[in-house]
């Protein structure tokens, strides 16, 4: 592909491969439709790493028997029906995360909040995705999750806990605040695509088998946590919300979705999220997030910066241009595609332009 001109691949032909691809694995058409918009979703708002490079791995995990495409989570709610426990049985986290969306709303309907713990899950993508949903119902939500080891804690080097991403998302009439991170300094994704690209990465994200810090990501053994003993400590909150509460994995009990095949990840999410309305007028409440973020942008800039971004500004722009220009297929994409036409044996029809 010459490297002067830049091509792009629709995101509806995207969308229709990545569910064809699902399919042919066991998927039926609702939730083929789900995880192929968790994974569009993170190529247009810029997060390939939680992306189709994790779709071969998917696929591997099913055929080895430790995924059942065809299980439903089994949800439990409490009298109030203000907390619902969910068993997403070994499932598709993608699955398990949106049915939990699903129960939480309605009975926001009802009660005003409600709050929710998985257990049994798997990977289930970008965290602002599911939160994002809340958003867009005029809730404000929270949505946490473990993962499998790969983060040394403050003034350790071994792996001891997950990238434990959060998120959190508010309402806004122009575009919705989300917050979307991992607690680590990079997630294990981003160390992904850079082993795919066979690019450095920074040197102060990760430790190699001897603890030392290294920039190849082939040798990474594990990651730091973000803002030193900040971001270990608020990863432990998440494994003990996400993890411990739910009854699923945590720390060394979580499945590492590449390298250990003899057990399910048992991986565990915590949710909760909060009718607007049901705490203040919301045209109020949107008043006040104008104000809030009117004096938040109105600051004397710092070197180098040529505006406050808001978090999840970005992302929603580039969204907004993806989803209308189509993703940007340069040597890496083209390079994941190719990986799972291989594993699936579902042929990419290259619309590109």
């Amino acid at each position: 592909m010459p490297s002067m001109q830049r091509k792009y691949i629709s995101v509806a032909v995207f969308d229709s491969w990545i569910q064809s691809v699902l399919h042919s694995v066991g998927y039926g058409a609702s939730d083929a439709r789900i995880i192929a918009d968790v994974l569009v979703h993170a190529h247009c708002r810029g997060i390939e790493s939680h992306g189709i490079i994790r779709l071969p791995e998917y696929i591997k995990r099913i055929r080895a028997g430790l995924v059942d495409p065809h299980v439903r989570p089994v949800l439990h709610y409490n009298t109030a029906r203000t907390i619902v426990h969910v068993d997403a049985r070994g499932g598709s986290g993608q699955i398990a995360a949106h049915e939990t969306v699903e129960a939480m709303l309605t009975c926001v309907e009802q009660q005003g909040n409600a709050m929710a713990v998985v257990k049994g899950s798997t990977h289930f993508g970008p965290a602002g995705y599911f939160a994002r949903l809340c958003a867009a119902r005029e809730c404000v939500a929270l949505v946490l999750s473990n993962a499998e080891p790969c983060v040394a804690p403050y003034g350790g080097t071994h792996a001891r806990l997950g990238t434990n991403p959060l998120s959190f998302a508010a309402p806004h009439k122009d575009y919705p605040i989300i917050v979307d991170m991992a607690t680590s300094l990079s997630s294990m994704g981003k160390v992904f695509v850079a082993q795919e690209k066979n690019t450095n990465i920074p040197q102060e994200w990760a430790f190699d088998t001897h603890g030392n810090p290294t920039d190849n990501p082939h040798e990474v053994a594990s990651l730091r946590s973000f803002g030193g003993y900040k971001g270990f400590a608020l990863s432990l909150v998440i494994e003990i919300l996400s993890g411990v509460l739910s009854g699923a994995g945590y720390g060394a009990h979580v499945g590492n979705m590449y390298k250990e095949y003899d057990h399910p990840q048992n991986v565990g999410h915590f949710m909760w999220c909060a009718k607007i309305d049901a705490l203040m007028d919301i045209e109020h409440y949107y008043a006040r997030i104008a104000d809030l973020l009117s004096m938040t942008c109105n600051t004397p800039l710092a070197p180098g910066h040529e505006s406050i971004r808001i978090p999840g500004h970005i992302a929603d722009q580039r969204e907004k241009e993806r989803r209308a220009h189509g993703l940007p297929c340069d040597d890496a994409l083209l390079h994941e595609i190719t990986k799972v036409e291989a594993v699936s044996g579902i042929q990419l029809i290259r619309n590109i332009s």
